[in-house]
């Protein structure tokens, strides 16, 4: 006995067990009851393949997972092979998907029309995670100093908010009464923020099935308030259960352009990242138009509500390192490689690879590039360092440019390890983030950078047409900028050195060209 290696699929998400009937009989709707029987030859190739049926008949496997250029993308061939005879000028009707989801127990369902591909079952293209993630923020009263929080714990305190909150009675006026009523308890502390303390927070607003399907334009949702959360200047180190994040003053005796470029360094002692699992595509990662939506494929019959619609996700926790930059320097350094159109070759080719595989478009910018390939660098720089794996690092980038919106610009990038057990932390990553120590990870990152071990052909190979998948890298490979897909957020695209650091032609190129 062996497992069967092939399953066939559609765009739409639908998944089913190979057609074997119909691929013997080249018929629609085969009414032969007898058996079939998989022999494979010592080659291991499609074509040593063969399926035969107690009728005698049989046809080997050759061509089922082939495919053809059509309309500039790779489609399947397997629905317009499934009816055709082995004659030349066979064109039949497409045998298309019936809408099999055989992960909720239908190998059947409602035809969806589409063209089905044979792919193998451990191959990645069958299952594309749609995962979104964010990191606990903690709410005004959770971030207040201990003597509050002790304050409003009370029992005297908490009963008195909870009558004065029946009486339907303002913060303004419950604040004044506690203040009134224990002053002693709240000595020191003032009405900004015992209302802050008192406020309740935003219910959010449930996401619908539509606005899941575009996670890549709804992050910034997510992001605008960690960013805000991450980059305040405490004055004191933060501690909650699952948030402690202390600020890290960079003193006097470090470099000048340390001092210039970078705006704020941010030690996470703990930290807690929430992943959901809310659907999923196959063939590509992206769902096509009019595909179901990703919700749907995880449920026999959509909840009506969007309370019912509940997720699978997972809480770990971790520890990391939260660099701000400046902005002015960066937008200046900005304006010139957009006025140079250094990056519009990179731009064609993400275009063209998204249209092919029926992604949204991305707007790839000097500063996505470059802060990208940043954490990179010190990712696998760090690796070296703190004593965890380069695999068990993950990047989270914070980066947006809007002229109309000056508030909402990020320029900043988090390094951190998250894991399922209760801990997550060791200690060595934070460590790293004393600011004369992370100087000189950041310089022993710049000068990695500026000379890979496949130079001159990597840097070459990038300007000529770009390398890795569809082309998205410039002067990036494994030898150099690559890292785990698990770690990056990319899957190791919008990668270039020169951005960073600066080429051999123009050594002026990268934001951090005069720090080495």
């Amino acid at each position: 006995m062996r497992q069967v290696r092939f399953v066939a699929a559609c765009e739409n998400g639908h998944l089913m067990d190979f057609p074997w009937r119909e691929w013997v009989h080249r018929e629609r709707a085969p009414a032969c009851p007898h058996d079939l029987f998989y022999k494979a030859g010592g080659s291991g190739s499609l074509d040593d393949i063969r399926i035969e049926c107690g009728c005698k008949k049989w046809r080997k496997l050759g061509g089922i997972m082939g495919g053809k250029e059509e309309a500039g993308r790779r489609v399947t061939t397997l629905s317009q092979r499934l009816l055709a005879s082995d004659q030349p000028g066979s064109n039949p009707e497409p045998y298309t998907c019936l809408g099999g989801r055989v992960w909720l127990g239908e190998p059947r369902g409602q035809p969806c029309g589409c063209h089905m591909k044979a792919v193998l079952i451990n191959s990645t293209n069958v299952h594309y995670a749609r995962v979104a993630s964010a990191l606990w923020i903690p709410t005004a009263a959770q971030t207040a100093t201990e003597s509050l929080r002790m304050a409003l714990d009370d029992v005297r305190v908490r009963q008195t908010i909870k009558l004065r909150r029946s009486l339907k009675d303002s913060d303004e006026a419950i604040a004044n009464d506690i203040l009134s009523k224990f002053p002693e308890l709240f000595s020191g502390v003032g009405m900004a923020a015992i209302l802050a303390a008192l406020s309740p927070q935003p219910v959010p607003t449930p996401v619908s099935q539509e606005a899941s399907d575009t996670n890549e334009a709804n992050d910034l949702e997510i992001r605008i308030p960690e960013y805000a959360a991450l980059q305040k200047n405490h004055e004191r180190k933060v501690t909650t259960d699952d948030l402690v994040v202390r600020r890290a003053e960079i003193p006097a005796s470090a470099a000048q352009w340390y001092r210039d470029w970078v705006a704020g360094l941010h030690l996470i002692d703990r930290l807690k990242e929430t992943r959901a699992l809310y659907g999923f595509s196959r063939l590509f990662p992206q769902k096509p138009p009019g595909a179901p939506s990703y919700q749907s494929m995880m449920w026999r019959s959509m909840p009506s509500t969007v309370d019912n619609r509940w997720l699978p996700a997972a809480e770990v926790y971790g520890e990391g390192i939260f660099i701000r930059f400046q902005e002015k320097p960066l937008a200046d350094w900005e304006a010139r490689i957009i006025k140079i159109r250094y990056l519009d070759s990179l731009q064609q080719r993400a275009d063209a690879s998204a249209d092919a595989s029926q992604r949204d478009r991305e707007i790839v910018t000097p500063r996505l590039v470059m802060l990208h390939t940043l954490a990179h660098l010190l990712i696998k720089r760090l690796a070296f360092e703190c004593g965890y794996g380069a695999s068990s690092l993950r990047e989270r980038l914070y980066v947006n440019c809007d002229p109309a919106k000056p508030e909402e610009n990020m320029a900043g990038l988090l390094i951190y390890t998250a894991s399922g057990d209760s801990e997550g932390s060791l200690g060595g990553l934070v460590r790293m983030g004393d600011p004369l120590r992370f100087q000189k990870i950041l310089e022993q990152a710049l000068e990695d950078a500026r000379w890979c071990s496949s130079d001159p052909v990597c840097t070459e190979i990038g300007q000529n047409g770009g390398q890795g998948t569809d082309g998205l890298n410039i002067a990036a490979c494994h030898c150099c900028a690559l890292i785990a897909e698990t770690s990056c957020e990319k899957f190791n695209r919008f990668l270039d050195r020169g951005l960073v650091v600066g080429t051999t032609d123009v050594p002026d190129l990268g934001f951090f060209s005069g720090a080495i």
